[in-house]
């Protein structure tokens, strides 16, 4: 019976050992485990806190990029107040000019009109009388330059009034 009991006292022994062993591995992997718990919320609230600071940092960029588009926008509206305004005025006083010179021209091309035809009214018996005159010397025998000087008229002119008459 000793012999029986020392058995199982070694085999209660050695259930005691592996109960202790599996115990002590058991607090062991727990330990670990919690040190992976902690590890990980810590990694989250890291996480969450980069996460905070990009949104303010996007937002803070948001901001600055509004304001320089705002001072972009102000310096190219007072550059063309400044620049383009000006030369545009320019440029509507000359069209203005020009158009007052276009109107003055027309005015006075209308004067220039009504005067010729009251001129060729009243030149229109001188110049039949210049060609009854320039036919006449032509038949006496005279050549086209002599009756030009002795009209005072032009030498293209003798010449038109003969080849409008059939003479040249």
């Amino acid at each position: 019976m000793d012999f029986d009991l020392l058995v199982y006292a070694g085999i209660a022994a050695v259930l005691v050992l592996l109960f202790l062993m599996i115990y002590l591995k058991d607090s062991e992997s727990q330990r670990k485990f919690t040190h992976f718990e902690r590890t990980i919320e810590e990694l989250m609230q890291q996480n969450h806190q980069l996460r905070r600071e990009i949104l303010q940092l996007e937002k803070a960029e948001k901001n600055k990029l509004d304001a320089f588009e705002a001072k972009f926008h102000n310096m190219v509206q007072e550059e063309i107040n400044t620049h383009v305004l000006p030369l545009l005025n320019s440029l509507k006083e000359i069209e203005n000019v020009i158009q007052n010179f276009q109107e003055e021209h027309q005015d006075r091309l209308a004067f220039l009109e009504e005067r010729t035809k009251s001129i060729n009214r009243f030149a229109s018996p001188s110049a039949s009388s210049n060609e009854k005159q320039v036919i006449a010397l032509y038949k006496e025998g005279k050549k086209e330059h002599e009756i030009a000087k002795e009209l005072r008229l032009g030498l293209g002119e003798v010449q038109f009034i003969l080849k409008m008459n059939y003479l040249k």
